[in-house]
């Protein structure tokens, strides 16, 4: 994704976006409600082809969005750790 949050509530660009290119934004970093799962097909070499309410709890997931999840998935990451 090309964007991600940057306050409790406020979304930036984790890099400089191009005029016209698609805004994306990785739905695990904004829901935990239990049950969610959505098909992905960004084409990225590390999609995980399914988004889901429980990624915030892979590791690599944690390092790459570190200080990047909304209130209630960083205390839920900070709680597991």
């Amino acid at each position: 994704p090309n964007l991600w949050h940057v306050g409790p509530y406020e979304i930036g660009t984790r890099r400089p976006v191009r005029a016209g290119e698609e805004l994306t934004v990785d739905y695990a970093t904004q829901t935990g409600a239990p049950g969610f799962s959505m098909p992905c097909r960004c084409g990225a070499a590390a999609c995980r082809g399914t988004v889901t309410s429980d990624d915030w709890l892979l590791p690599d997931l944690r390092a790459r969005y570190a200080g990047h999840w909304v209130p209630a998935l960083e205390a839920r990451i900070a709680h597991d750790a």
